[in-house]
């Protein structure tokens, strides 16, 4: 119980931290989906509903990429070279509820990108999707992934400058 309580202070303390950078993240989600949703639709004139229906799903699974890959790695260098990485683990609390902590502010963080590509993108094609419950089961497994892959190169690189190289 101590642990979930430790995890739930955590995402809050993180939602709190970022709140100004919450709107211009969000923005910069939002305009990458739509100009991979409309970028991709031209560079195919006649697209198929199965290839549109591909190109929505994949924009949307960029988002996760984008946060965990970009994000979260450059997010944790930054806090490495300030010393900050270093006090948070020295407080009291579980090193694995502050990872979780980390990823789910990140996960949540894509999730407006996501909602927005699939809306823009059945909207756009005309497309139908439906909801399907593997949808959550995925999208865990691709925020957990990418934000694995981040944190350990924004742990095992020697400096901030070689984390924010190899994430771009």
């Amino acid at each position: 119980m101590r642990l979930v309580r430790q995890y739930l202070d955590l995402v809050s303390m993180e939602m709190r931290y970022a709140r100004g950078d919450i709107l211009i993240i969000s923005l910069i989600q939002l305009a990458l989906a739509l100009g991979l949703v409309l970028g991709f639709g031209y560079l195919i004139p006649d697209i198929s509903t199965t290839s549109a229906t591909f190109l929505t799903t994949g924009a949307a699974t960029q988002s996760f990429v984008t946060i965990g890959l970009v994000m979260l790695p450059q997010m944790l260098s930054q806090r490495k070279a300030e010393g900050r990485l270093e006090y948070m683990l020295t407080l009291p609390i579980s090193r694995e509820a502050y990872l979780l902590a980390l990823v789910t502010f990140v996960g949540l963080l894509a999730l407006p990108g996501v909602a927005f590509t699939l809306l823009f993108g059945a909207w756009h094609y005309g497309l139908d999707l439906s909801v399907n419950p593997m949808f959550v089961v995925v999208m865990l497994l691709s925020v957990f992934s990418m934000a694995g892959l981040g944190v350990a190169m924004a742990v095992y690189s020697p400096h901030q400058q070689v984390t924010n190289a190899l994430t771009q």
